[in-house]
């Protein structure tokens, strides 16, 4: 937690010298949706435990300020939902009921994207990098039993979890320009550096997601 929180003070102080070092440069509001190839890598491997990666949503409200011509500084509020499937045998069950089925684990974080942008010279192209600080609102599984005895329902476990996490972040993109505004279509990668947490449950959990996302931009 202690190199979340010094990663975060590093992160902030450098986002305010580039904000007053641009003051008089007015933001330009966009919004995004899109979806992507999200899983939890996991530390520890476990026989009759294979977890796989699960499509899923992300939305963001985000600003972006400019530097320089051609490259600019992207910030906002991003909603991402993260998680795996896997199958299991009666041993690896991780409702301990001990039957063979099904677990979906579902991670809902809120992060702040600070990513810088670099537009391609004489192209629409434009690349993407930066690190993105992430807030876990809510952690909870649910399994499926072979057996045909249903469900566990959901079950929450955000308490046993880090609720802080930070991942590096990489991508491209292009604009279309539509009038005075710009729709962008992004490809980004997000690999998560910090473990979820050590627990029973999250074995080491660390987060990636693969996302696809359209935007626009005011």
């Amino acid at each position: 937690m202690t190199r979340v929180t010094h990663m975060t003070r590093l992160l902030l102080c450098v986002f305010v010298l580039i904000i007053a070092s641009n003051a008089s440069a007015a933001p330009r509001l966009g919004v995004e949706v899109g979806g992507g190839t999200v899983w939890l890598s996991e530390a520890l491997a476990f026989v009759g435990r294979e977890p796989t990666w699960r499509l899923d949503f992300n939305c963001a409200a985000t600003a972006e300020l400019d530097l320089k011509p051609g490259s600019s500084l992207i910030t906002g509020l991003r909603y991402s939902r993260l998680g795996n499937d896997f199958d299991h045998d009666g041993s690896t069950d991780p409702s301990g009921q001990g039957k063979p089925g099904s677990t979906t684990n579902l991670h809902q974080y809120l992060g702040v994207p600070v990513l810088f942008r670099w537009d391609v010279p004489g192209d629409s192209v434009f690349l993407l990098g930066g690190t993105e600080l992430l807030y876990l609102m809510k952690a909870a599984s649910e399994s499926e039993y072979d057996d045909g005895s249903g469900s566990t329902g959901e079950i929450e476990y955000t308490d046993e979890m880090n609720r802080f996490n930070m991942t590096l972040v990489g991508g491209m993109g292009t604009a279309f320009s539509v009038g005075s505004h710009s729709l962008e279509v992004t490809v980004r990668y997000s690999h998560g550096m910090l473990k979820s947490n050590d627990n029973d449950r999250s074995l080491g959990w660390k987060t990636r997601e693969f996302a696809l996302t359209l935007g626009f931009r005011l």
